[in-house]
């Protein structure tokens, strides 16, 4: 019954530390399935949204995971979970830059996502965390494409003190991690 809501915390912020990152995906998809089997949906898609997060930064094959993230999205969107399938639209429109489905590979805009108008509800809502995800998947796409300098200079004049810090240190959290 409770899952989802153990499984998040630890393999978001403790599990990591100690094993490979890798090794929290199957714990995320078992929290996913628990979550949506016991009814405990809001976790459950929460769970779903960590994966994908997990999985964008492990350095893994993005086909797979676009198609998980479909699959997700077509849930979320099914039992009105706005936070979770916030976050997941972010980082499946990511992907899909990455894998050059989108017009412009910095804009979140394309199949999963238009970034102004998710940006604008996610504002309106006071959703700082998706927020911050957009911003922090724009500044690995413009680092990946070769752009961080404009990325940069971008987000320092759109973002406080606080937000900054946080999208600088999960960029060098991702670089670390694609790398080892």
């Amino acid at each position: 019954q409770y899952c989802a809501r153990t499984t998040i915390p630890v393999h978001t912020f403790v599990h990591h530390i100690t094993k490979p990152l890798h090794e929290s995906l199957d714990p995320m998809l078992y929290a996913y399935k628990v979550g949506m089997e016991t009814g405990d949906c809001p976790f459950g898609f929460l769970a779903a949204a960590t994966y994908a997060g997990i999985y964008f930064v492990c350095g893994l094959p993005l086909r797979a995971l676009q198609d998980d993230l479909k699959s997700f999205a077509q849930q979320m969107s099914t039992y009105n979970q706005t936070l979770s399938g916030s976050l997941l639209q972010v980082y499946w429109q990511t992907v899909l830059n990455f894998m050059g489905r989108s017009h412009n590979p910095l804009v979140l805009t394309g199949e999963a996502m238009d970034q102004q108008q998710l940006s604008q509800v996610m504002q309106n809502t006071n959703q700082v965390e998706t927020i911050r995800v957009i911003w922090y998947c724009r500044m690995v796409l413009a680092f990946h494409f070769g752009m961080l300098r404009t990325s940069l200079e971008t987000i320092i004049t759109k973002t406080n003190d606080f937000d900054l810090a946080f999208l600088v240190g999960r960029l060098v959290e991702s670089k670390k991690r694609l790398v080892t």
